[in-house]
Parts: C-alpha cells; structure tokens; sequence
C-alpha cells in the first residue's frame, strides 16, 4: 500500500495555488494515476533484471522522501516540484527494458501511462524525460556532466517557469542518497542468489544506512555498520579465483593487499578489504555527486559536508572499540593539494591499520 510522501503531499495541497482548484485537482489526478502505471511496471524490473538493486515501488518513494528533505523551506514554485515528483517516479522505468541506456527509455513508457487527456502532457513528457533522463550516463558532448545540457528557466508549463537544470540535480543527488539494506535481499545474500559482479553491490548496500541530512549544520551523513567474522585458515591472495568479485576490480585501485582472514558476515563471504576499498569508492563518488549537483542546482547550496561514520561488529554483535573518528569530506580546498583518498584524508581509516585492530580487539 503506497503512501504518500511528504513531497507529494505538499503538491496535492498548494497546486491550487498556482493554477487554480479545477486545473490542480487534474493535474494531480493525473500524477497519481501515472504513478500507480509506473509502480506496477517498476515492481516488475526485478523480474527482467534479477541482479540489480531495487529499483520499485521503495526506492522511488525513497528518493521522493529524500529530495523533499533537499527542497523544503527553499522557494521553489510548486509547479516545479509537481514536474520534480512526476521525473522521480519515472527515472529509473527504463530498466524495464533493460539496465543498459534505461535512462533513455523514458518516453515510451510515459506517453503509455500519463492520461492522454490532460493539456500540457507533450510539455510534461519533454520535461520529464530530460529531467529524469540526466541521472546518469552521457551527456551530449560524450561527457559525464548530463546536468549541462539542460537549462533553467526556459521551459515552461501553465505559464510558469521550470528549472529544469536544478530539479535534474537535486534528483540526481536524492537518487544518490538512496542506498541502504531496503535495496537488498539478505536472504539471497546468504544463499549466494546473486552473480559475482553485481555481488559486492549488494553486499555493500546491506552495510550502508540510508543517508541523513541535516541542512542547518550543513552536513549529509553515512553510517556503515559491517558485520565481520574470522575465518580459521587464511586467504592465499596468490591462490584465489580472480572471477571472484572481478565487477569490482577494475574500477577501483586497491591499497589493501591482504592475506588477512577477516570476511563480512552472514554475506556471500566477501573479504572485508574488499568491501572497504568499495565503500571508500562509493564515498568518494558520493561527496562528488553532492558538489556536482550543487554547482547546478543552488537549493543544495547549504550542504556543505559528507560525514562518514564506519562500525564494525564481530559475527554481528559486540561493536568492535575500534575508536574510529567521523570521516568528514569537505569543500575546503587548499591551493596546491592533490585529490586525496580516504586513508589521506584520515590515515586511521588505512585499511591494513583498521584490519590490524580488529584484530587486536577480536584475540
């Protein structure tokens, strides 16, 4: 049973507003109709692509829940948020068809599912598609930065003005914030249910908390908590199959070399240092997201940090007192630093070091 998120309850309530009762009673009646299609389609993407996290019904309404979190209190028209929710539910129904170009593969679903009737629904689509579609993947000139081909303030509907640039962006960095265990199945974990390079994804969300925000300190925060047990023989790196979480390997470059027998618990037995080097990565991508998407988009202007909390427990019980300090990532630049890596940032999250401690509080 859906219900409704604070950002579409704000919409329901003020699109009046804005264009009046008639228009927004139809409007909106529009926008749910459409998004019930897009639920029933989207919890269907399992189905067609077993090994991706989930992209249905909770993640579309966890990401409307996070970018309300991003947007409320900062003056932006409901008509734009109207068109924010509508490219919410829709960003990810391309994986219908398959996870490759899915943020592509927009437009036909939408004009099979939005009501046919309602005025501007062409204006909508165009919006829309090009909203949702820059969450990821290539812009026009072949780069990363989707966000440069849209432009604010130069579509409009109902005779309003919609920044299409600033909601792709904030859209991008609330689907960003969206991880955690709710995109996972543990117990397919623990039969070993997924393939070796989606693997370590899943792994890697069942770890991760969804992110908080807190905009009056200016901080977005990560909590991982990683469940470790020892096993009895060590691992001979020189001996281990190299398909082994091989999705991984390329993407990230490892300064974790270890025989050290410490795997994460009760799932698919992935070697924590792995596991590390994959959640240093994902923050690393993180604290880039979030100032990407407010170079474009001035109402994440206030969020100025990424804060990083990691616990560790022993087969999932006693938090090991490793006395690691939050990991804070900041916009502070000092003119002639490189870019730096997490242990860089702070040598206590050196991965041998914190291995070493584990051991040490586990004997």
């Amino acid at each position: 049973m859906w219900e409704d998120t604070r950002l579409e309850l704000h919409v329901k309530e003020n699109l009046h507003n804005v264009i009046g009762q008639n228009k927004a009673e139809d409007a909106y009646a529009c926008y749910v109709n459409a998004r019930n299609a897009v639920l029933k389609l989207s919890a269907e993407i399992k189905a067609k692509e077993p090994n991706l996290s989930d992209h249905g019904p909770v993640h579309i309404h966890d990401v409307l829940e996070n970018a309300w979190g991003l947007v409320e209190g900062q003056g932006l028209c409901v008509l734009n948020l109207y068109v924010l929710a509508l490219s919410i539910a829709y960003h990810d129904i391309g994986n219908f068809f398959g996870r490759k170009n899915h943020n592509k593969k927009i437009a036909e679903i939408f004009n099979e599912t939005f009501p046919e009737h309602y005025e501007f629904k062409k204006t909508l689509r165009s919006q829309v598609t090009k909203i949702a579609g820059a969450h990821t993947g290539k812009a026009r000139d072949g780069s990363d930065n989707t966000l440069q081909d849209l432009v604010d303030d130069t579509n409009y509907i109902h005779k309003k003005p919609i920044k299409m640039r600033s909601l792709a962006g904030i859209l991008r960095f609330a689907d960003e914030m969206a991880e955690g265990p709710q995109r996972t199945s543990g117990y397919r974990l623990t039969k070993n249910d997924y393939d070796e390079i989606s693997k370590p994804f899943h792994v890697y969300a069942s770890c991760c908390e969804p992110c908080a925000s807190h905009r009056e300190r200016g901080s977005l925060f990560l909590n991982y908590s990683i469940p470790i047990e020892i096993i009895k023989d060590k691992v001979d790196d020189s001996k281990k199959n190299t398909n082994i979480f091989s999705g991984i390997k390329n993407l990230l470059s490892s300064s974790s070399k270890t025989d050290n027998p410490l795997i994460v618990h009760n799932t698919s037995k992935m070697p924590l240092s792995e596991l590390l080097d994959l959640i240093y990565h994902r923050v690393i991508k993180f604290d880039q997201e979030r100032k990407y998407c407010r170079y474009y988009s001035s109402v994440l202007d206030d969020f100025k940090e990424t804060s990083v909390v990691i616990e560790f427990s022993l087969n999932d019980e006693e938090i090991l007192p490793l006395d690691l300090k939050p990991l804070v990532l900041s916009d502070l630049v000092v003119p002639g630093d490189v870019s730096k890596t997490i242990h860089s940032i702070d040598p206590a999250y050196d991965i041998p070091s914190i291995i070493d401690k584990i051991n040490r509080n586990s004997e």
